[in-house]
């Protein structure tokens, strides 16, 4: 029982740590796209550009969810 509880915990560690990896990589390259990242929108929102804001709010969220699927589902 106690060794299930640990695999768990060690599980949601890894999806996690294999979501934050790629979040880092998305990132990057997102920067050197030019598309903004939080950080700039919620410093100054009114600044940021149409495509920028689809990235933050639609693609971006798509892309960790997807990313968070397989490393729940496939990966373990």
């Amino acid at each position: 029982m106690v060794y299930c509880f640990y695999m768990v915990v060690l599980n949601f560690f890894l999806a996690g740590y294999i979501v934050l990896l790629i979040a880092v990589v998305v990132n990057v390259l997102s920067t050197k796209a030019g598309l903004g990242s939080w950080y700039e929108f919620l410093k100054n929102p009114k600044s940021s550009k149409i495509t920028s804001i689809i990235w933050l709010v639609w693609a971006y969220p798509l892309v960790l969810g997807v990313i968070a699927y397989f490393a729940v589902s496939v990966a373990f």
